[in-house]
Protein backbone atom coordinates (compact mmCIF):
# COMPACT_ATOMS: atom_id res chain seq x y z
CA UNK A 1 0.00 0.00 0.00
CA UNK A 2 1.15 3.53 -1.01
CA UNK A 3 0.03 7.07 0.22
CA UNK A 4 -1.94 8.71 -3.22
CA UNK A 5 -3.90 11.72 -4.11
CA UNK A 6 -7.15 10.94 -4.46
CA UNK A 7 -10.28 13.31 -5.67
CA UNK A 8 -12.86 14.52 -3.66
CA UNK A 9 -16.40 13.88 -4.52
CA UNK A 10 -18.65 16.89 -4.32
CA UNK A 11 -21.55 14.51 -2.37
CA UNK A 12 -24.17 17.55 -1.52
CA UNK A 13 -26.94 15.01 -2.33
CA UNK A 14 -25.34 11.94 -1.17
CA UNK A 15 -25.92 9.45 1.52
CA UNK A 16 -23.93 6.45 3.15
CA UNK A 17 -26.07 3.51 4.56
CA UNK A 18 -24.34 1.34 6.49
CA UNK A 19 -25.77 -2.26 7.63
CA UNK A 20 -24.80 -2.28 11.01
CA UNK A 21 -22.31 -3.42 12.14
CA UNK A 22 -19.50 -4.45 8.94
CA UNK A 23 -20.44 -1.57 7.32
CA UNK A 24 -19.49 0.59 9.47
CA UNK A 25 -15.18 -0.75 8.81
CA UNK A 26 -16.18 0.72 5.37
CA UNK A 27 -17.64 3.93 6.70
CA UNK A 28 -14.79 6.32 7.59
CA UNK A 29 -13.23 5.17 4.15
CA UNK A 30 -16.02 6.24 1.96
CA UNK A 31 -16.13 9.62 4.07
CA UNK A 32 -12.66 10.59 3.54
CA UNK A 33 -13.83 10.22 -0.54
CA UNK A 34 -17.11 11.85 -0.02
CA UNK A 35 -17.01 14.42 3.17
CA UNK A 36 -20.79 15.94 2.56
CA UNK A 37 -22.26 12.36 1.96
CA UNK A 38 -25.04 12.03 4.73
CA UNK A 39 -24.90 9.18 7.13
CA UNK A 40 -27.49 6.58 8.18
CA UNK A 41 -27.75 2.96 9.48
CA UNK A 42 -29.71 0.07 9.46
CA UNK A 43 -29.46 -2.58 12.11
CA UNK A 44 -30.65 -6.06 10.83
CA UNK A 45 -30.21 -9.70 12.39
CA UNK A 46 -31.08 -13.41 10.84
CA UNK A 47 -34.06 -14.73 12.54
CA UNK A 48 -32.78 -18.22 13.45
CA UNK A 49 -36.16 -20.61 12.79
CA UNK A 50 -37.18 -18.51 9.71
CA UNK A 51 -33.65 -17.35 8.73
CA UNK A 52 -35.14 -13.96 7.47
CA UNK A 53 -33.65 -10.96 8.35
CA UNK A 54 -35.13 -8.88 10.97
CA UNK A 55 -34.96 -5.19 11.86
CA UNK A 56 -33.74 -4.12 14.87
CA UNK A 57 -32.34 -0.65 14.17
CA UNK A 58 -33.49 2.21 11.53
CA UNK A 59 -31.97 5.53 11.48
CA UNK A 60 -31.28 7.53 8.46
CA UNK A 61 -31.31 10.89 6.72
CA UNK A 62 -34.25 12.56 5.67
CA UNK A 63 -35.30 13.20 1.96
CA UNK A 64 -33.49 9.99 0.82
CA UNK A 65 -35.60 9.96 -2.75
CA UNK A 66 -33.34 13.16 -3.47
CA UNK A 67 -30.25 11.61 -2.81
CA UNK A 68 -28.03 9.24 -4.65
CA UNK A 69 -27.39 6.59 -2.02
CA UNK A 70 -24.86 3.96 -1.26
CA UNK A 71 -25.53 0.90 0.94
CA UNK A 72 -22.21 0.41 2.93
CA UNK A 73 -21.95 -3.68 3.21
CA UNK A 74 -18.54 -5.81 2.93
CA UNK A 75 -20.23 -9.13 3.97
CA UNK A 76 -22.80 -10.74 0.93
CA UNK A 77 -23.83 -14.44 1.28
CA UNK A 78 -27.07 -14.93 0.11
CA UNK A 79 -27.71 -11.21 -0.28
CA UNK A 80 -30.94 -11.34 2.17
CA UNK A 81 -29.58 -8.80 4.40
CA UNK A 82 -28.71 -6.27 1.77
CA UNK A 83 -32.20 -6.83 -0.15
CA UNK A 84 -33.89 -6.10 3.07
CA UNK A 85 -32.21 -3.06 3.61
CA UNK A 86 -32.92 -1.51 0.10
CA UNK A 87 -36.06 -2.45 0.72
CA UNK A 88 -36.48 -0.85 4.08
CA UNK A 89 -34.87 2.48 2.67
CA UNK A 90 -37.09 2.04 -0.48
CA UNK A 91 -40.26 2.61 1.71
Amino acid sequence: LREMDAPVLAGRKMALISILRAGNGLLDGMLELIPSARVGFVGLYRDEETLKPVQYYFKVPDNLDERLTILVDPILATGNSSVAAVDLIKN
